[in-house]
């Protein structure tokens, strides 16, 4: 009878030995991803974070020595926060996107402010003016956590270009989640006023009208 067994226990043991190693190795590797995902999670993800604009103009007084052929002073409305359930907030954060839509000349971008809902100015996101080179992109970040602004927050973006250039498109992309629930929204900024040649007003120009014949 003892005999008979023992094949059997033998057989036992060897799936037991290698039930053991698997869960070893399925450990090991559960261990691995987990580092991997803490060192490096942009490399997994394929994610960048968000990093502020590198300042490229060269210097604080740039736009003025090159002269001003047209700009514009640009209103961005924007939410830190919106209304649901009867009035609680729901949390949003907020990315400004500023882009030059031009193909061959630059802008520089010489002020991003922005602006509480009592239109007072919580930071100057530039410290000295930003040149965008054709068809680049600046990006400006409001967390989620930052309550400061409220739901009537806004930026005041300002910009000039030594040419005439195609107008920038300057937006805002508000996201927010909590638990299951997600929302996402665009907001397009509102030009507010022009720059011209000696800032000349809208409409106007330099040249004397002809007298009719």
């Amino acid at each position: 009878m003892d005999g008979g067994n023992a094949p059997l226990t033998g057989m036992a043991g060897r799936q037991t030995r290698l039930a053991v190693i698997g869960l070893l190795a399925l450990a090991v590797g559960i261990a691995g991803i987990a580092v991997l995902l803490k060192v490096a999670p942009s490399s997994i993800h394929g994610r960048k974070a968000y990093e502020p604009p590198v300042d490229r103009a060269g210097g604080a007084g740039e736009h003025r020595a090159l002269g001003t052929a047209t700009g514009q002073t640009v209103y961005v409305p924007v939410y830190s926060h919106i209304y649901h359930r009867g009035g609680m907030a729901f949390l949003l954060e907020v990315t400004l996107s500023v882009r030059n839509t031009d193909r061959s000349a630059p802008i520089t971008v010489t002020a991003v402010d922005y602006h509480d809902t009592q239109g007072r100015r919580l930071r100057k996101h530039l410290d000295r003016p930003l040149r965008l080179p054709p068809l680049a992109t600046a990006e400006f970040l409001v967390e989620e956590e930052d309550e400061s602004g409220g739901s009537g927050a806004n930026f005041i973006v300002e910009w000039v270009s030594a040419a005439e250039v195609s107008e920038p498109v300057i937006e805002a992309v508000m996201i927010g989640t909590a638990g299951s629930q997600g929302i996402s929204f665009l907001s397009p900024g509102r030009v507010v006023a022009r720059t011209g040649p000696a800032d000349e007003p809208p409409g106007t120009s330099s040249q004397q009208p002809g007298r009719p014949e």
